[in-house]
């Protein structure tokens, strides 16, 4: 039937076909631009579907972009240094493995970059002029940073402006309130949306790929 597909549930490792449920072509299949939820809860995906269809998306509301390149990440590397207590106009540096949910863990967990580690990685001032033009500009701007390759979203604020994201990192500058977005992204709600809608893109040990195309289609509610 070209309107409807049925999905057997997997049982121990074997197809159970007496365990059926029909999924409606123009709800799962038909938007090309709607990652295929076959893998999820229907009813998940049912409340996915209502989500989308009353909220914008994230890439609508905000700039969601990648932190840094392969090449931009290296040339990075050469500006890094360790210092404790950055004096004014000084970048700390972040990258996945530092950020936690509303929190940035420098200077209490080591930052892993390009086989090296730094406790309280650094961009001088003397160097700052060093970095990409792209990536210099995000970092003096207020924004918020999302960790990748994580079970949950996890995003931290950037209230100040003086943080540089590393790579395999993903910065967001909304349109509104950055407490709010924060909020939102971090929400029970929005990982339940995530994770359903992209269980079929699961990694080893049940990570998540949370960037730039991933977190564009999340649906927000905004406020004035």
């Amino acid at each position: 039937n070209p309107e409807s597909f049925v999905l057997y549930e997997r049982m121990n490792s074997e197809i159970d076909k007496t365990v059926s449920q029909k999924l409606p072509y123009s709800t799962f299949f038909c938007n090309p631009k709607v990652p295929w939820e076959i893998f999820s809860d229907t009813k998940a995906s049912y409340l996915n579907s209502r989500l989308r269809g009353t909220y914008p998306s994230l890439g609508e509301v905000a700039e969601v972009l990648g932190a840094a390149t392969v090449n931009e990440a290296y040339m990075i590397k050469q500006l890094i240094s360790e210092e404790s207590n950055p004096a004014s106009g000084q970048l700390k540096m972040i990258n996945s493995g530092t950020i936690d949910r509303y929190n940035m863990l420098w200077g209490y967990k080591k930052m892993n970059y390009i086989k090296d580690s730094y406790l309280c990685p650094t961009i001088k001032a003397v160097d700052i002029h060093n970095l990409p033009i792209k990536r210099h500009e995000q970092a003096k701007t207020p924004k918020i940073i999302v960790a990748s390759m994580t079970k949950v979203i996890e995003c931290a604020i950037d209230l100040n402006g003086d943080i540089l994201a590393g790579k395999s990192t993903t910065v967001i500058f909304p349109q509104g309130n950055l407490k709010y977005f924060v909020g939102i992204l971090n929400s029970t709600l929005v990982n339940y949306y995530f994770i359903n809608t992209f269980a079929g893109n699961r990694l080893s040990g049940g990570y998540l790929r949370v960037g730039p195309p991933q977190l564009k289609t999340i649906p927000i509610r905004t406020i004035d």
